[in-house]
């Protein structure tokens, strides 16, 4: 059940809204998003260079042990959480201690979310949508992006009758309002999606640092846009 656990958070109560959460970050990721602002965490062999090393096992069993009681779930984000093998065995040892789940994804590894699902692993999936399709290359950072899993993935947790929710975080320059509408169109019928408003702090490319971020006013536009298509749009957790 050893997977490379790289941060732990012990108290979250905006990431599931109704309980008290600890999230654990996973290490590595197959997209390169430039706007990422976990950059630390993509590369694990550039973590390693920089003497930035994964928990050891015992410290992440401790942490789950001490805060039975103390909290109603787990999330577990990255990086990307499902590149691992050993994720179900890691959400099992979660359950086991009574905490519900939950699994921040990209959304690129439909055939682990499956078995996540089929296993009954998850409480709670939030997918990250990075742009619309045609402009998913340049919100990933990678030439091949793999649309077709993103697509199946979609579709998966649409008619996994899980609580889930869409987020997208909205970066000037990889996020139009034109791809909010092909977006909106392309997870037609959904139960909900978050825009998330970029924040230039720190990100994996640093001219996104410099980078403006959209005005409430063109938030509401796209929320706008995309309650044509999704029943519940929130911006930063806000209806």
């Amino acid at each position: 059940m050893k997977i490379p656990i790289y941060g732990l958070e012990k108290f979250s109560l905006v990431e599931w809204p109704g309980k008290i959460s600890g999230i654990v970050f996973t290490g590595g990721c197959n997209f390169r998003c430039p706007f990422c602002h976990n950059p630390e965490l993509i590369d694990l062999k550039l973590a390693k260079e920089n003497k930035i090393a994964p928990f050891p096992w015992a410290e992440v069993e401790a942490f789950l042990e001490k805060k039975k009681g103390w909290l109603d779930a787990i999330i577990v984000t990255g990086g990307e959480p499902t590149l691992h093998e050993k994720l179900p065995d890691f959400f099992r040892l979660i359950r086991e201690k009574g905490f519900s789940t939950a699994l921040e994804t990209n959304g690129s590894n439909p055939e682990m979310l499956a078995q996540l699902l089929e296993e009954k692993l998850l409480d709670r999936v939030q997918m990250d949508i990075k742009s619309s399709f045609e402009s998913y290359a340049r919100a990933t950072g990678i030439q091949d992006p793999p649309l077709e899993n993103i697509k199946r993935s979609i579709e998966l947790l649409m008619k996994s009758g899980v609580e889930y929710e869409f987020r997208t975080t909205v970066v000037p320059g990889l996020v139009s309002e034109e791809d909010i509408k092909m977006m909106g169109e392309a997870i037609e019928g959904a139960e909900k999606i978050v825009l998330q408003q970029f924040r230039p702090i720190k990100t994996f490319d640093k001219k996104y640092q410099e980078a403006l971020p959209y005005t409430q006013e063109d938030l509401e536009k796209m929320k706008d846009q995309l309650k044509k298509f999704v029943k519940k749009v929130e911006i930063n957790g806000i209806a």
